[in-house]
């Protein structure tokens, strides 16, 4: 955490030469809204499912009173008499039976936990893909914004050729023309991939919430290589098989799935609870007062 927050001052203050996607990850986790709202979200439902168990536990509770008469009084019939009284009474609760409510109740707030720890996976999640996805798309328009400058260069210098040539009278005027026509429109398609470039870097840099990013580290291909050589071998049956096991993983994994039937669940006590209403409530009591 020290080194992030380090991180993220030394951006904020002098921006950042390359920033590669372990740091962008990084700054993501820890700044993003949406995901430092599903945490907090989280930790309030942790603080509800504590108290769903402690409404299972007895409930004690002591009070006292103070009381004090401009004139003295006489109390049991005794001749004492006082101008000051004290009382004080310790209760004891156990619910023993109501219905299922508080059992129902901690299983409920424990189902709406598993919902939160799943809403924040999910987020996290979410967080992590769409800055990888603004990251590559950043890398990938750099990419096209560098073959559009090489092919604006590459037109250029066939202008000057045909210019020369033309001027020397073995390139026609209708071909000169012709490559000047491809020259304007490569610097459209520069200006174009300028502004998408810009764009891209600007979405990332939002995401982030950081003020500037001079660029990104390039991701190396040898880091994946190898996987990519093993994809090659596999053939169609097998291909076919991990696809179906992706799917598996994917409906008993999947947050959103998760939630889903967390929250049939959690109708099914509902229901439960509803029912419990009609049926009688048993509570064990225990007082003293003196």
């Amino acid at each position: 955490m020290k080194q992030l927050i380090i991180a993220i001052l030394l951006i904020l203050v002098f921006g950042l030469d390359a920033l590669n996607l372990q740091e962008a990850k990084d700054i993501a986790l820890n700044s993003n809204p949406d995901l430092l709202a599903a945490q907090e979200a989280n930790k309030a439902s942790k603080n509800s499912l504590w108290e769903a168990y402690l409404s299972i536990i007895p409930t004690a509770s002591l009070s006292g009173g103070y009381t004090r008469y401009d004139e003295e009084q006489i109390f049991q019939n005794t001749t004492n008499k006082y101008d000051v009284f004290y009382n004080y009474q310790f209760v004891v609760n156990q619910p023993i039976f109501n219905g299922g409510k508080v059992w129902l109740g901690a299983a409920m707030a424990k189902d709406t936990n598993k919902i939160s720890n799943e809403s924040y996976l999910s987020t996290r999640l979410k967080t992590i893909s769409s800055l990888e996805q603004k990251y590559y798309a950043v890398l990938k328009n750099q990419a096209l914004l560098e073959i559009a400058q090489k092919n604006l260069q590459t037109s250029k210098t066939n202008t000057e050729i045909a210019k020369v040539k033309f001027e020397a009278g073995s390139l026609s005027k209708a071909g000169y023309l012709q490559l000047q026509a491809e020259q304007a429109n490569k610097e459209v398609s520069l200006i174009q991939m300028e502004m998408l470039y810009q764009t891209s870097l600007l979405d990332l840099t939002n995401f982030l919430g950081i003020e500037k990013i001079d660029k990104l580290e390039e991701i190396s291909r040898t880091d994946f290589q190898a996987e990519l050589e093993n994809l090659k071998k596999i053939d169609m049956i097998r291909i076919e098989h991990i696809v179906d096991e992706i799917m598996n993983i994917g409906l008993n994994q999947n947050p959103t799935m998760q939630i889903s039937r967390l929250s049939m669940q959690t109708s099914d006590k509902l229901l439960w609870m509803a029912g419990g209403n009609f049926l009688p409530s048993i509570n064990l009591q225990y007082s003293k007062s003196w």
